[in-house]
Parts: C-alpha cells; structure tokens; sequence
C-alpha cells in the first residue's frame, strides 16, 4: 500500500487558477452589489464621502476573505492524501468524507486539459479527483492505465465551460428583483433566482467534494433565497 500527497512547489500553480477564477466573480459581485443600492429608488441620496467609504469597507472585506479563502485552500491542498492498495484507491482530506473505489468499482477514467484525473465510481458520489501535482504522478498514472484506459475528457457543457455566466445571470435577476417594479420580470427573475439559489444549496450540502467549513457557510444562501421571496412578494402580490 502506498500513499502519495501533493507536491509544496505546485500550490503557487494552484493559486494563480484559483485567484484567476474568484477575482473577476468578486469584482463583478461589487459593482452589481452597489449598482444595486445606488441605484435603488427607495436609497436617500449619499454623498460622496459615504459611497468612498463604502466602497473602501466592501473592498477590504473582499481581500480579507481572499487571503481567507486562499489560507483555507491551502490547508486542504497539503492535506491531499491518496491512498493505492493492492485492490482499492482512496482519498483522504481535511473536512472531507473520505472516499473508496475498489478497482472493480472503476467505470472511467478521464484527464482535464491541465492533466488532473478524475476517478468515477459506480455511484455519482464515487469520484476521486487525483491532481496534477500529486507526488509520482506518472506512476500513478501507469497503475490507473493499467485499470481502465484514461480519456480526454469531453466537452464541457457551456455552464460548465464558462462557470461565471450562472453567476452574471443570478446577478442580473437580483438586480431586477430588487430595482424593477414590472411585476412579470420581478415575478419570473425572483423564481429563477429562488430555484438556481435552492439547487446550488442542496448540491452543496451533498457534495463530498467541498469542505465541511464551506457547506456550513452555505446557510446563507438561505437568508439571501428569504430575502427574495420577500421582495418578490412585495412587489408582485402586496402592492
């Protein structure tokens, strides 16, 4: 039985697609937030120095939880352990459950663009995601090969493809709940909005590939989907 973890060197890797990924979604969530309330016919007029400081506490609270996000991914990347035995495979890591595949179990096997692996089990919560910076990746691979053959993996369906259009979407139907008084765009943006939200939270909540600490941060979803209905039914049934 061996055991292999992620190599120190290609955490710097890592950061730069994670960073790539999170900083264009966060600064779009920025504006449309204060797009929002700048916007909003019920907002009193603010001066300039209010929407300065605003502006500066938002950003601060933003690269705060940056530099979080960034320690936390990092936590979980060197706590990264795969495990091989004479007929099983299995992950380990902080805040996740821990998975098995007996080699049997195996259905496929497929390889992303940047070269990390992706395990699938039987089940749909049987997958095993084996990164491109795990210690002695070309044996790893050779024993995987020898199991089932690796495959590019297929074109991603476009949401998939371009993660931040579900994004820029949900912000869009928030901005029209909250700053359109049309009752039939308020009605169908907020039911979109409340359906996607509820999905994301349920998908999340089931996940065994994201942490323990990111499912319980998933509560307020709940509170933003409250916030919703209740301008939806504002809007739409009370005035």
């Amino acid at each position: 039985m061996s055991q292999y973890k992620n190599t120190p060197a290609g955490f710097v890797t890592f950061k730069k697609r994670v960073l790539l990924r999170t900083i264009p979604l966060i600064l779009i969530s920025i504006v449309a937030g204060l797009s929002i309330a700048f916007f909003s016919e019920k907002s009193q007029p603010t001066d300039l120095l209010t929407w300065i400081i605003i502006i500066l506490f938002v950003v601060a609270v933003m690269t705060y939880a940056v530099i979080k996000s960034i320690k936390t991914q990092k936590e979980a990347y060197n706590s990264y352990s795969l495990t091989l035995g004479i007929d099983f495979l299995s992950r380990q890591q902080n805040n996740l459950p821990t998975i098995t595949l007996f080699f049997n179990e195996i259905t496929q096997i497929t390889e992303d663009k940047f070269g990390n692996l992706l395990v699938k089990g039987q089940k749909s919560d049987q997958t095993i995601a084996i990164p491109e910076f795990i210690e002695d990746n070309n044996k790893i691979r050779s024993i995987l090969q020898s199991l089932q053959p690796i495959t590019k993996q297929s074109t991603k369906k476009i949401l998939q493809k371009y993660p931040f259009i579900p994004a820029m979407l949900s912000l869009g139907c928030m901005a029209i709940v909250y700053l359109s008084h049309n009752k039939i765009l308020v009605a169908v943006c907020g039911l979109g909005l409340i359906t996607f939200m509820s999905w994301s939270f349920f998908k999340i909540r089931a996940s065994k590939q994201i942490p323990d600490n990111v499912k319980s941060k998933a509560w307020l979803v709940v509170l933003v989907v409250a916030s919703v209905i209740a301008v939806v039914y504002y809007k739409v049934w009370g005035s």
